[in-house]
């Protein structure tokens, strides 16, 4: 289908503490005041920090072909390609290289990567991370200002959050919450397996 794709830029690094010790990058529509929290592992979230802060010390020296093969190959693709993120599978987003005036895809592909990575792609490369119109309205959250903690949407939680979150609904009679979450649960069980969605599936 074609849309409008919506410029993202990183807005901020944080943590959910405790159980599960998760990273959040939240990321903000660059000419408006819309929001989306990506839940990652906290060693990614601290990785892609040191990226974007080109912090040469907590980088590995393995990435540093990576950023001149990046430097070299993105110039071309940035002619006839947009980097967009186009899904949001199992609390996971992805993105791929969408050509320039073609439909996005519909079904998961192996042309698709982590939304961590193209936000990698997206700095060393200086190329625009942008997400589908519909996918950021679907998925956009309020943050208030000088506020550190921000509601994450039931989409973007891990299997065992969910499940947790569910468990805790039905102790508190929060019926309703408990049932949207038990239809998340359960959409999620027919949805099959992916390489790409196994971090945050566990």
């Amino acid at each position: 289908m074609k849309e409008e794709f919506v410029h993202m830029e990183v807005y901020s690094f944080s943590e959910i503490v405790g159980k599960y010790h998760k990273g959040i990058i939240t990321l903000k529509e660059k000419d408006g005041n819309r929001f989306v929290p990506v839940v990652c592992d906290i060693k990614e979230k601290d990785r892609i920090n040191a990226f974007l802060t080109d912090n040469a010390i907590s980088i590995d020296n393995r990435f540093s072909g990576f950023r001149a093969f990046l430097k070299m190959i993105v110039p071309t693709l940035k002619k006839d390609y947009d980097l967009v993120v186009v899904k949001l599978i199992i609390g996971r987003y992805l993105a791929c290289l969408c050509r320039k005036g073609n439909e996005l895809p519909d079904l998961i592909n192996d042309d698709m990567i982590r939304i961590e990575d193209a936000i990698i792609i997206s700095h060393v490369a200086k190329m625009p991370l942008y997400m589908s119109h519909s996918l950021l309205k679907a998925q956009a959250i309020k943050v208030s200002p000088g506020v550190p903690l921000i509601a994450l949407p039931y989409t973007v939680l891990s299997n065992d959050m969910l499940e947790e979150a569910y468990t805790k609904a039905i102790d508190d009679e929060r019926y309703e919450t408990a049932q949207v979450l038990k239809f998340e649960l359960d959409r999620r069980k027919h949805l099959g397996r992916h390489p790409l969605l196994n971090d945050n599936a566990q």
